[in-house]
């Protein structure tokens, strides 16, 4: 308990004397004095807090003492409280010596309300009480109120004592599931939070601050209301870990509007900006974007056969981009102790009917310059192969290029592949829209693409358009420091359940680009 003294002067004049005691008085030996007898009144503060509980009652008293610090019960104290708007900031700066953390995040306006009010008005600001009678204060929000006295004696010289009071949260609770998944782009869902006071015993629960200080009854000092319950409109603020993306938020105060924009997870944190020491002030909720059952397991590099139905995105220009770069590297970066793993050699096979022709081959071909200049200054030798039968394939070979199959490959050359992948060789397969391919093609590609093991068939559709980057829909060794990939009216797939998914459009629904497993399982010797 604290107590704040300002000190109030009176002069008491005595009663005219009469002339036989001014006789007697002049008279006298002794020197008494004639001038008017000093008192001096002081105006006192008892049991203070700096900080309150939303929510608590704690009762206060204004004494006026004599010079003698003996309390005058006869004086008349009048009380009042004011809001006060306070910088969030400005007050962060000083939170270390006050019993309250404040954070200095929460940037939208407060509203006009009562912070902290008296117990025994209805909303009056000021109000007079007899020296010594117990005053009960009720924080009805969180902020800041100024809480002033003053004697209103008569005679007196006016003095106030005046203290600021901070009314802090006693902590944020999510009251939504705070752990969700939606399934679909678009989909929305409104998460709910509440700040959490302090109540009486044997007050029933409330939802709002001002219904519960309605109800408020006395003895509530602080440490005494245990029981916490929600107090509605108190500022919350949400936040998000990191950078996230999965979901598009708008904070709503007491709710979070919350939009799937892409598969990923966030997580979300409601919090207070004035908590009480001690109190768990912020809450997390996590959501989750899955738009897809849940497909296989990334594939090992090498041994693999990786598709794009696209020339675009390797030709300079578009392939010129950080994350296509990025990627191209990739394509050749993986390791392991297979006899490919350490191969510096990158094959272009464009025998099979390939539409590009020399475009695809280099180290001139129109379609192929970005891919070039990144495996030439990655050290990487390349060798065109335009031959109608692709034979056997050096043994320094690591990554094989099929450029736009429009024949379908016989099975000789299918089990040559199978063979390069057993040693650990990566196949690229490229196809392109349908309008580019030709039915004959798409059928060549997606029947090389059975023969491989793969169920992806491609669609022949242009699914992604120039500027607008296809978006990363998994996790794997092609997908290093890649967030996307610049591509130019690519064709999506339809995968099947054993096909790992590396890339989808802009909207997220269709596959522009998928890695899978090669079966090494030799086919018959047939001629198709």
């Amino acid at each position: 308990m604290s107590r704040s003294h300002i000190h109030i002067t009176r002069r008491v004049s005595t009663l005219a004397a009469s002339t036989a005691l001014a006789a007697l008085l002049a008279s006298c030996a002794e020197n008494f004095t004639t001038s008017p007898v000093q008192f001096t009144e002081s105006l006192s503060l008892a049991n203070w807090a700096d900080t309150i509980v939303l929510g608590d009652q704690h009762k206060l008293m204004g004494r006026v003492l004599d010079d003698l610090q003996r309390p005058m019960l006869d004086r008349t104290i009048q009380w009042s409280a004011t809001t006060v708007t306070l910088s969030l900031s400005t007050v962060a700066q000083n939170a270390h010596a006050m019993p309250v953390r404040v954070v200095a995040k929460n940037t939208q306006a407060a509203p006009v309300r009562d912070v902290a009010r008296f117990e025994s008005t209805s909303g009056e600001t000021t109000f007079e009480a007899t020296a010594g009678d117990s005053v009960t204060i009720v924080a009805t929000n969180t902020g800041w109120s100024d809480i002033a006295l003053h004697s209103t004696t008569p005679l007196t010289v006016a003095g106030t004592i005046k203290r600021r009071v901070t009314v802090a949260v006693a902590g944020v609770r999510v009251s939504s599931t705070k752990d969700t998944t939606l399934t679909a782009v678009g989909d929305t869902i409104s998460i709910h939070a509440t700040a959490l006071g302090r109540i009486p015993a044997g007050v029933a629960t409330l939802q709002t601050g001002e219904s519960a200080a309605a109800a408020m009854v006395s003895g509530c000092e602080v440490g005494g209301c245990t029981s916490l319950t929600p107090f509605a409109n108190q500022g919350l603020y949400w936040s998000r870990v990191g950078t996230g993306g999965a979901v598009a938020i708008v904070d709503e105060g007491d709710a979070l509007s919350v939009t799937a924009v892409q598969d990923g997870t966030d997580t979300l944190v409601v919090a207070h900006a004035i908590c009480a020491a001690g109190a768990r002030c912020a809450d997390t909720v996590v959501v989750n974007v899955v738009t897809t059952p849940a497909g296989p397991p990334a594939p090992t590099p090498g041994g693999d056969v990786v598709v794009f139905n696209d020339v675009n995105m390797w030709e300079n220009g578009t392939g010129n981009s950080v994350n296509n770069q990025t990627f191209f590297a990739n394509l050749v970066g993986f390791g392991g102790d297979s006899i490919r793993a350490s191969g510096r050699t990158v094959l272009f096979y464009t025998g099979a009917g390939a539409v590009c022709d020399a475009d695809c081959l280099a180290p001139d071909g129109g379609y192929v310059g970005a891919l070039v200049s990144k495996l030439t200054a990655l050290e990487y030798t390349i060798v065109n192969d335009a031959t109608a039968g692709l034979g056997s394939i050096p043994t320094n070979v690591k990554v094989l290029f099929v450029w736009n199959p429009t024949v379908t490959m016989p099975a000789s050359d299918v089990n040559v592949l199978k063979k390069f992948a057993s040693e650990g060789g990566r196949v690229v397969i490229v196809g392109e829209n349908g309008g580019y391919m030709g039915p004959a093609g798409l059928a060549a590609e997606n029947q090389l693409l059975a023969d491989l093991g793969a169920q992806l068939t491609n669609q022949g559709g242009c699914d992604v358009s120039e500027g607008i980057p296809a978006v990363v829909a998994g996790s794997h060794q092609l997908l290093a420091g890649v967030t996307g990939l610049d591509m130019a009216c690519a064709s999506s797939m339809t995968p099947g359940p054993n096909d790992y998914v590396l890339f989808r459009d802009p909207g997220n629904n269709n596959v522009v680009g998928a890695v899978v497993k090669i079966d090494l399982t030799p086919l018959p010797d047939l001629v198709y």
